[in-house]
């Protein structure tokens, strides 16, 4: 076999396992995102958050393995944050951060309005 037909043999080997590649992210992005809107209409169902919107990665469309779901929520119910976080993170495969916007930092505050997106309301 000559060097010309090895290489693109190569380069097309490669640019299948790219693709590849790229449809295992699109899918675990698609996955993340139907558990996120799942795990959103619970605490707004079973724990009365009043809001919950989806920030992070996942909302700028680069989450990838081994990132956690990153959740803001407005509304909190006094003394539901603990309980709800515990059972959430019984209830998913994800990892999972749980955000108080009233006790959230200008930054996030600012991410949430620049790319944040509402998931559930009551």
């Amino acid at each position: 076999m000559n060097i010309k037909v090895s290489h693109a043999i190569h380069k097309k080997e490669l640019l299948l396992q790219y693709q590849e590649q790229k449809q295992k992210e699109r899918q675990l992005q698609e996955t993340a995102l139907q558990e996120a809107q799942r795990l959103a209409l619970m605490l707004v169902e079973q724990f009365g958050i009043e809001r919950v919107y989806l920030v992070g990665p996942l909302a700028y469309n680069k989450f990838t393995a081994g990132m956690k779901l990153e959740l803001a929520l407005e509304g909190i119910p006094t003394g539901t944050y603990a309980s709800a976080l515990g059972y959430l993170k019984q209830s998913s495969t994800f990892e999972l951060d749980l955000i108080d916007l009233q006790q959230a930092d200008t930054w996030t505050k600012l991410a949430l309005k620049e790319k944040g997106k509402l998931l559930a309301k009551k």
